[in-house]
């Protein structure tokens, strides 16, 4: 590349080296950052690019800046030198377009079909797209096309329409977006709280009018997409042409369905779906009842799902851990803690084999303390150290700080650490913590307390001197 003139794009160095990173070779991106800052010193041509970009992005577009552009510029120009120029007008999009027109116009350079679909990547944006499909019918004209990678990256940029208008050009063109590209645009069409069926259609029947096989992904967008809409009659058409064609109905097309019935508030109909999954061959399995008991959460509909969870258990399938997380929310959802605390106990009795994760015991212990239920915290503090699951009682030991006693400080204390009475870490989150609620008092208390290896601390010898040297009328007043 530096032997016949070209040097890096910025976006590409970034790019790579982003991608060095992440596969941890260190050694590699190190000796990839050297080249390229060899190529940057000895970029002779960067600093005349600067200088045109500046006269570009001075002022508006004008004679004067074309004629200021004349006299600068050395002609023949290469077609590196054109894009970074384009490249460099990245935030200006309309001023790269003028650029781009009068370059070509004034005799001095003569576009291919790089220097198009670098202009068409600067365009393809929602506040540009006028401009964007002038210029892509010109292109087309001048008998250029969009490149394959160009398209994958502009694709993104620009509204759900364009960016379907964009995929039909490109299948009756010379570079035809794979399977995997019709999935990624599909998947970004129909995930949307608002999807559009008619997209979806669109693409998927220009995606096989092109001669490919309809597959059974087509078909699970497309259902999803009506589903989301509550277009369940639609829906179920889908569903019947999908099986005409020999796909059958799998576990993710139900799913899909109680979703979206429960988001309507058809609860009786989504109950249903596992009794028609069974008829129709379909198996549910865990999943299946724990979609259909955050629907009725999200509903707030408590007792159906409670009621959905016996049914569950008739079944013969075992509740998890996240069928306990979605029923806590639920809990949560309407406020009562308590409730979610009873069954959260009575879970973990029950429930043997489905050990609630982490995140779900540090949830039930942060909204224990956000309703001063401390008592509560501590059992369930307990039985994260009887199971030997780390403890993060950040909440408890912020709660206790700001309203507890000290007796609740030592009682923390013997839980986090029972057999090491020495646990500085513990002492000094604790002691710290009512410090910077202005307790001096009990901070006293609490390094009195302490074991020697404690006090001796360097952290906790400072916050005990501070605390003596604070009058006692100060701390009152705090």
């Amino acid at each position: 590349m530096k032997s016949k003139g070209f040097y890096l794009d910025d976006r590409v160095f970034k790019g790579i080296n982003i991608k060095l990173t992440c596969e941890k070779l260190n050694e590699e991106s190190v000796e990839w950052s050297k080249r390229y800052q060899e190529m940057v010193e000895t970029d002779v041509e960067k600093g005349f690019a600067n200088e045109v970009l500046e006269v570009i992005l001075s002022s508006d577009w004008s004679e004067e800046v074309e004629c200021e552009l004349k006299l600068k510029l050395k002609f023949p120009l290469t077609e590196i030198f054109v894009l970074r120029i384009i490249a460099g007008l990245w935030e200006q999009p309309l001023k790269a377009l003028r650029f781009f027109e009068w370059i070509g116009s004034c005799g001095g350079y003569e576009h291919g079909s790089v220097t198009y679909n670098a202009m068409t990547e600067v365009l393809a944006r929602a506040e540009t797209v006028g401009e964007f499909w002038d210029f892509v019918k010109e292109m087309r004209l001048k008998g250029h096309h969009i490149d394959i990678y160009i398209y994958l990256r502009i694709c993104k940029s620009l509204p759900r329409k364009d960016a379907v208008e964009l995929f039909e050009l490109m299948m009756d063109g010379p570079y035809k977006p794979s399977l995997s590209q019709v999935k990624s645009l599909l998947s970004r069409i129909s995930n949307k709280e608002d999807p559009n069926p008619d997209l979806v259609y669109r693409v998927a029947n220009k995606f096989v009018g092109a001669g490919n096989a309809p597959t059974k992904f087509l078909y699970d967008v497309a259902h999803r997409a009506l589903c989301k809409l509550g277009k369940f009659d639609e829906a179920k058409k889908i569903v019947e042409d999908m099986r005409k064609l020999g796909y059958k109905p799998d576990n993710f097309t139900y799913h899909q369905k109680i979703i979206d019935l429960c988001r309507s508030n058809r609860f009786d109909e989504a109950c249903k779906v596992p009794e028609q999954m069974e008829v129709e061959g379909c198996v549910p399995n865990v999943n299946t009842w724990t979609l259909l008991i955050e629907g009725h959460c999200k509903g707030l509909q408590m007792a159906q799902a409670l009621s959905c969870l016996a049914k569950m258990k008739e079944k013969n399938f075992r509740p998890d851990p996240q069928t306990l997380l979605v029923l806590l929310n639920g809990f949560l959802s309407e406020n009562k803690v308590l409730d979610a605390y009873k069954f959260f106990t009575e879970f973990i009795k029950t429930e043997r084999r489905a050990q609630p994760s982490h995140d779900t015991y540090n949830l039930m212990i942060e909204k224990l303390m956000e309703a001063g239920k401390l008592e509560e915290a501590f059992q369930v503090l307990g039985v994260m150290k009887e199971s030997k699951i780390r403890v993060l009682p950040g909440p408890i030991i912020r709660y206790i700080a700001k309203c507890g006693l000290v007796d609740d400080a030592k009682r923390l204390l013997m839980v986090l650490s029972p057999n090491d009475t020495s646990y500085i870490p513990g002492y000094k989150n604790i002691i710290q913590a009512f410090y910077e609620q202005g307790r001096y008092s009990e901070v006293n208390d609490l390094i009195n307390a302490s074991p020697l290896c404690v006090r001796e601390h360097e952290a906790i010898r400072e916050m005990y001197a501070s605390c003596q040297a604070t009058p006692s009328e100060e701390v009152a007043k705090r």
